[in-house]
């Protein structure tokens, strides 16, 4: 970095931050709808609506989440802490899965919700606003944030801090509150030059640290600005933006994608090749033969299929892909806790109750040392508190969760991900969860049905090309709905799940795209 544009940067910063505390900015809570934005706003009459969008930011749009509740009392007739605390969440659920649907898993929100409303009555006698009226500091606010089921730590710290740049509210040591870093704010810090692709949150967290050290997070709201408006992954328009006398790509003089976009793809063609200039993805799934890989170039409809016998054949293949989706866990506990993963436990919430069996309880790392089901159970039984033993659908992942292991690095994740095909079907379907399963043929039918809309266009000519000896329909159709994931990702649409991901103990996070 050049000697001068580090403080030069930091001095943008600290002005914008001075200007973020001086006149509340407009972007701090944005909505669909003007009565929507003019409901959440009235912090004193609707303390609850500002705890529900927060609660609501998961696995949200921002826009969507601070609308929920002013669309939530439209629907209910009510939006009051006691009429919700006693609410059936059936009920809930109902109103917040219709047409057009204000969240897209309306089962999960409905039981936050109604354990949030519960929290209030029983912690602050149902008064929403005495989570942060009796001027608390900064970490109580953010720690009573967290006690509502589906907070984390990004939104808690996010709520914290809007509440003092964007409401005014006043909390004793507010400086300490940092950046709540999500995909935006992630893309303006790798143009910046200050970190890269596989850089931890941490890291942004301590730039903003050393850059604001009087209050890191007063330009939360601004750099989510940025990203949202100004640093687009395509075409972004530098000369607008603050930042641009201090930043790396503005300063290059180069217009080219982020690299989210074009991440490990091969370089620009020459001006006269007509070589598609789209980033590359792939979708992979375990079959009998090996590996089944779908590859896509974005941009165009050029669809590759192959079948390889191991999973460092599968790399080689994709070593220019920029997202490689694979339906394998990545990420392993060395004990057996009680109910698995944490992303496991969530993606069966998710998909249930039809396809929750699909989500298959991930062994511990010690026990993939074993090469048989009995030697496996028993080391199961003997890491688990419970003596809990090992599925023998779990057992039958042992090889290829071994290549993958074997080959996984926190680096390498940058790349390649752990989806699950169902949670990426019952995306496809609108946010619901398949009903039929996908080795039956209404289920199948059904997926390719998804596939084709999605823009694999020949799909079903695939499946009957390709099914047979070592790849199965369902395996074809999986491949698929990671490539398409792969491709959501690459564009920053995907959801993840944990929000937060935790960390094995070789620093994998443990986590699921789609």
């Amino acid at each position: 970095m050049e000697p001068d544009r580090l403080p030069r940067l930091a001095a943008l910063l600290r002005a914008k931050a001075e200007e973020q505390l001086a006149h509340p900015p407009d972007g701090a809570v944005r909505t669909e709808s003007l009565p929507a934005r003019e409901f959440i706003l009235d912090l004193e009459a609707n303390p609850q609506a500002y705890v529900i969008g927060c609660v609501g930011h998961r696995s949200s749009r921002a826009e969507q989440a601070w609308g929920l509740p002013y669309q939530l009392k439209l629907r209910l007739g009510d939006l009051g802490v006691p009429f919700l605390a006693r609410i059936e969440e059936a009920r809930m659920a109902e109103a917040l899965a219709r047409p057009p649907a204000l969240h897209r898993f309306p089962a999960i929100m409905a039981k936050n919700i109604r354990g949030a409303m519960d929290r209030i009555v029983q912690a602050f006698d149902g008064d929403a606003s005495r989570i942060w009226s009796d001027e608390p500091s900064a970490a109580t606010v953010v720690r009573r944030f967290l006690e509502f089921d589906g907070v984390g730590a990004k939104i808690a710290t996010m709520a914290a801090t809007i509440l003092v740049v964007g409401f005014r509210v006043p909390l004793r040591d507010h400086h300490f509150l940092d950046l709540s870093v999500d995909a935006r704010i992630r893309r303006v810090f790798e143009r910046l030059g200050l970190t890269t692709a596989t850089s931890p949150d941490e890291a942004i967290i301590y730039w903003a640290r050393e850059l604001v050290p009087s209050f890191p997070g007063s330009v939360d709201v601004a750099l989510r600005e940025v990203g949202r408006i100004l640093c687009r992954p395509q075409d972004p328009e530098c000369a607008a933006c603050f930042l641009a006398q201090a930043c790396a790509y503005a300063l290059s003089g180069t217009r080219q994608s982020h690299p989210e976009l074009n991440r490990g793809s091969a370089p620009p063609p020459q001006e006269d090749s007509a070589m598609p200039v789209g980033p590359v993805v792939a979708g992979v799934d375990g079959c009998k033969a090996g590996w089944f890989v779908v590859k896509q170039r974005l941009g165009t409809e050029k669809v590759e299929h192959h079948v390889v016998s191991d999973f460092a054949q599968v790399l080689e293949l994709c070593r220019e892909v920029s997202v490689l989706a694979i339906d394998i866990p990545i990420g392993l506990l060395d004990i057996v806790e009680d109910t698995g993963r944490p992303v496991d436990r969530l993606a069966r919430g998710i998909l249930s109750p039809h396809r929750a069996s699909s989500v298959f309880p991930a062994p511990c790392r010690p026990a993939l040392a074993h090469h048989t089901y009995e030697e496996a159970a028993a080391a199961t039984r003997a890491l688990s508190a419970k003596g809990r033993s090992l599925t023998r659908q779990s057992f039958g992942l042992f090889p290829k969760l071994r290549e993958v292991d074997g080959l996984m690095t926190p680096e390498r994740q940058a790349v390649v991900r752990e989806v699950h095909p169902e949670l990426c079907f019952a995306t496809m379907n609108g946010d619901r969860p398949m009903v039929e399963s996908k080795t039956n043929q209404e289920g199948q039918r059904q997926r390719i049905s998804l596939l084709r809309e999605a823009g694999f266009v020949s799909i079903e000519e695939t499946v009957s090309s390709l099914s047979g000896k070592g790849v199965r329909i369902d395996d074809i159709l999986d491949a698929h709905a990671c490539c398409w994931t792969a491709a959501r990702i690459v564009r920053a649409e995907a959801d993840r799940i944990p929000e937060e991901p935790t960390t094995d103990s070789r620093g994998l996070r443990m986590e699921m795209w789609f």
